[in-house]
């Protein structure tokens, strides 16, 4: 019997080894399907992976800010764990994977069953020529609709998550992290300073927490290549006693409008900010990037309650309760310019805006290093004017463009400037220079802001006056496929 038995049993054992083998592999092949990410068809290839989440901690501190609009109502549609985790972040470290991981996959459900955009929230965030598009396509569900709110994320946190169609920014972020420290190390040494005997209010400067409470080493951004001096771009903000990069909202000019915005908007309300990473240490010790959510700080959105003289100067009590500098500010600005009815009424300037068919009026323009420059130098070309603000990242696209497409054009033909239109300092022209890749057009600075003024309208991006051979003005451009189009014509 033992006999007959063993081939039986060879025999089985042989037929089940091919099966055994067959199964190994399918078992295999099954694991290393459900370890793969997700790849069936383009929308999943459009849902956010980690690396989309550019600066994690920045959008959960947005997130956690309530007087953003759009940050409210997208933090109202994450699931319960996410807001529990978002509510016990402290803003200031970096996120646990836990709460990243949240956040990933609430995002991404979000952009695929939500229609984000919403035109009161979005009004004062630029949208680029893609966006827009898809926009008035109005696509209700599948790639576009993915696509189309993943623009509107990056759009509304151009710092914290990619486009789509994002190119890796690693220069961008150089040394982010060591001043993410330097910020945290100044919050703890304002806390000690203001909880000191005798030290209730704001210091000063930063500089007067060392060497008590800071090292002053941490007062300087790797990314800042003044070292300090005058480390600011904002003028008249440079620490006066030590080299300092981090702009101070609290100094002596600004403290009293620090205070009545921090009335007002809560401690969400950046107290130190670095320009060169656009990194805000708020009032709370949290930290988060600029971007169009500094629109929350515009007045439209604010209550000011003044207490107003009428029988003295009212721009001297403005000064007195706001601060020159809140005056220079944008909202500053719109106050000014709301209450301008109760003011004496300003000298009228001479009437220079450019119309089509005349010849272009001379503007009071400067080159970066102070020299007064003149459109007249340029008698015998084509000049294409564009101007521009530091402020709108539409414009910086929109000059990146405009010079690479004319490296095709006879340079003896056509000229080029860009001009940058209102107040602002020379490092940060530099710095929009630096971010754009600008290179190759001359940049010239129009401090009075005849941009508004020269034009008579509001536009949120590159405006480009053609001045003709001859001097006379040949068009207004407000749209970069036009100025391209111009363009093509000076191509041979």
């Amino acid at each position: 019997m033992l006999k007959t038995r063993l081939p039986v049993k060879s025999r089985r054992y042989r037929l089940l080894q091919p099966c055994r083998h067959l199964i190994l592999l399918l078992t295999a092949l099954l694991l290393t399907i459900n370890m793969s990410p997700a790849t069936h068809g383009d929308g999943n290839q459009l849902l956010l992976q980690m690396d989309a989440l550019t600066d994690p901690g920045s959008l959960a501190v947005k997130l956690q800010d309530t007087r953003a609009a759009f940050s409210t109502s997208l933090a109202a549609k994450l699931s319960v764990e996410t807001q529990r985790l978002l509510g016990a972040y402290d803003g200031i470290r970096a996120p646990s994977p836990v709460l990243q991981d949240a956040l990933l996959t609430d995002v991404n459900r979000l952009i695929q069953t939500e229609t984000l955009y919403d035109a009161q929230q979005f009004s004062e965030i630029e949208l680029n020529e893609q966006t827009r598009a898809l926009l008035e396509q109005h696509p209700q569900s599948g790639d576009d609709f993915i696509r189309l709110n993943r623009f509107l994320l990056a759009a509304a946190y151009p710092h914290e998550v990619a486009a789509p169609d994002a190119q890796p920014r690693a220069a961008e972020a150089k040394g982010i992290e060591v001043c993410r420290e330097n910020l945290r190390q100044i919050n703890v040494a304002i806390e000690a300073y203001r909880g000191s005997e005798g030290n209730p209010a704001w210091c000063e400067w930063l500089s007067a927490l060392c060497p008590n409470y800071l090292d002053q080493n941490a007062l300087l951004c790797p990314a800042d290549a003044t070292a300090g001096n005058p480390g600011v771009f904002t003028d008249g903000a440079a620490d006066p006693t030590l080299p300092c990069s981090y702009l101070y909202e609290a100094r002596p000019t600004e403290k009293a409008g620090l205070e009545s915005l921090l009335a007002r908007e809560g401690n969400m309300v950046p107290l130190v900010r670095c320009q060169h990473h656009r990194l805000n240490l708020s009032v709370s010790g949290k930290l988060y990037r600029n971007g169009p959510q500094r629109g929350i700080y515009t007045l439209n959105q604010m209550k000011i309650q003044l207490q107003l003289d009428g029988s003295g100067d009212l721009s001297a009590q403005l000064k007195s309760q706001l601060g020159d500098a809140f005056l220079e500010s944008p909202a500053g600005k719109e106050l000014l310019q709301k209450l301008s009815p109760l003011l004496p009424p300003a000298p009228q300037p001479q009437e220079t805006s450019p119309r089509i068919g005349e010849p272009m009026p001379e503007l009071a323009l400067t080159d970066l290093s102070g020299k007064p420059v003149t459109l007249a130098s340029f008698r015998g070309k084509v000049v294409l004017l564009n101007l521009f603000s530091t402020d709108s990242t539409a414009c910086g696209t929109a000059l990146q463009r405009l010079e690479e497409r004319l490296a095709d054009v006879d340079a003896a033909r056509v000229q080029a400037v860009a001009v940058h239109a209102g107040e602002t300092s020379v490092q940060a022209i530099e710095a929009f220079q630096k971010e754009h890749h600008l290179s190759r057009l001359p940049v010239w600075v129009d401090k009075v802001a005849q941009r508004r003024e020269h034009l008579n309208r509001d536009a949120a991006g590159l405006v480009t006056i053609v001045v003709a051979a001859d001097g006379v003005v040949e068009a207004v451009l407000t749209d970069l496929p036009s100025v391209l189009e111009k363009v093509e014509t000076f191509i041979e």
